[in-house]
């Protein structure tokens, strides 16, 4: 017994001695000279805040230990930032507390890998923005405009922006993180496609055209807007809330145990299957192909 306290107040002895030489560690900074660069590609721990304006340059804010292990390629139109291998002793990490502070004139792609979160500290116009995040760090945006937008997400960081406007809009989730836009204003067709257990939250979307595939266990949620037509494909058990999402036509095609709820004006076709359930307001002209314990249920003329 002796000897297991003996161990345990060691190994809490070394652990306090460790944070408090991290701790002691003189913050640096560090101007990395970049041109012509509109790609960034980021990997590890950290927080990259990203500015469009008039220049571009790079800042980077770590402890001396931890600044010698970041590498920093910037070649071509393409920033590549992250730290060497090996990056960490024994049970204690020394990659924390990374500050990358990037401004660039345009920005057409960003990717993420790891757990560094992405912060947009401005708004931002682009012709095509590609993101693409495969890690446990979350993207924070503001506004964006762009002529096309292009999201993809297969780990477990959140997306999170204020206002989009877009010409068109590809929105893909395949992991566990949460999809959060404040408004979505797109003037041709908007995609999105779900197979993982991240919901998706739409506060208020405008758009000619609505294509939503899910197939995952997380859920959708549109709160108010419009569209002319949406087609909706729902293979798992997440549900598709969108009573405040007024549309003329809609086709349904659920199978397993998914609930939608919509909002049609004047045709809606629905082939559900297994024991989804299907809710609508509006008066439409109904065609309706239903088996297993699946129903389909009017609302009544619009919702209040």
């Amino acid at each position: 017994m002796k000897t297991t306290h003996l161990l345990t107040n060691c190994c809490l002895a070394v652990a306090l001695l460790f944070s408090a030489t991290l701790q002691a560690e003189a913050i640096q900074k560090k101007s990395v000279a970049i041109e012509d660069i509109d790609q960034v590609e980021v990997a590890g721990p950290g927080l990259l805040t990203i500015t469009q304006g008039d220049s571009e340059s790079l800042e980077i804010i770590a402890s001396e230990k931890i600044m010698d292990r970041i590498e920093v390629d910037a070649h071509g139109s393409t920033l590549r930032l992250r730290l060497k291998e090996g990056s960490q002793w024994g049970f204690f990490r020394i990659d924390d507390g990374i500050q990358y502070k990037l401004t660039v004139k345009q920005l057409n792609k960003i990717k993420s890998m790891g757990s560094v979160d992405v912060e947009l500290a401005s708004d931002l116009n682009a012709d095509h923005l590609k993101l693409d995040s495969a890690g446990s760090g979350d993207m924070r945006f503001k506004d964006i405009t762009v002529r096309e937008l292009d999201m993809s997400s297969a780990g477990s960081g959140d997306f999170t922006a204020g206002t989009v406007q877009a010409h068109a809009v590809e929105l893909s989730s395949a992991g566990s993180g949460d999809l959060n836009i404040g408004a979505l204003k797109v003037a041709t067709t908007i995609e999105i496609s779900s197979a993982g257990s991240g919901d998706a939250r739409i506060d208020s979307l405008n758009a000619e055209r609505l294509e939503l595939s899910m197939a995952g266990s997380g859920d959708t949620a549109i709160g108010n807007g419009e569209v002319t037509s949406q087609s909706v494909d729902i293979g798992g058990s997440g549900d598709y809330s969108a009573s405040g999402l007024k549309s003329k036509m809609a086709e349904m095609d659920l199978s397993g145990s998914a609930d939608a709820t919509v909002w049609v004006t004047e045709e809606l076709r629905v082939d559900a299957s297994g024991a989804s359930d299907v809710q609508y307001f509006g008066q439409p002209l109904v065609k309706v192909d239903t088996s297993g314990a699946s129903s389909v249920k009017s609302l009544g003329a619009s919702p209040k």
